[in-house]
């Protein structure tokens, strides 16, 4: 008996496990004018929020325009932090799907935001702290 009640405890605990299924990364796509995740779109960061909170990635790639103000890719990056310790990366669009404009900056430069909340390029190589 007491050998079934712990298989039992045991598959319903793993089933229970809030990691069980999480995406790795979740995407998120910071333009101009709105934010979107996913099936959410949004002029507000909050709904998106709501959206990658609800997945609990390990992590989170933000994309964006150089026209996107920064304003809102803080927005985003404040209320993800407060709900959800997640480690976030960054890079810009070559073009930008909103205004179909190419940016300046290169495609391929990846940033991440460090505990001071401050966002900077990350290394080529090696591991982001």
């Amino acid at each position: 008996m007491l050998t079934r009640i712990l298989v039992l405890t045991t598959a319903f605990l793993a089933g229970c496990s809030t990691t069980h299924g999480a995406p790795d990364v979740v995407n998120v796509h910071i333009l101009p004018t709105k934010y979107h995740a996913g099936s959410v779109s949004s002029d507000l960061a909050t709904p998106v929020v709501d959206a990658v909170v609800h997945l609990r990635p390990k992590s989170v790639h933000v994309s964006m325009c150089r026209s996107t103000p920064a304003a809102k890719v803080i927005q985003f990056q404040t209320e993800l932090r407060a709900r959800h310790d997640v480690q976030t990366t960054a890079g810009y669009y070559k073009v930008c799907p909103e205004t179909a404009t190419e940016n300046t900056a290169p495609a391929d430069k990846r940033f991440g935001f460090q505990p001071d909340g401050m966002l900077r390029a990350l290394p080529t190589s090696g591991t982001f702290i």
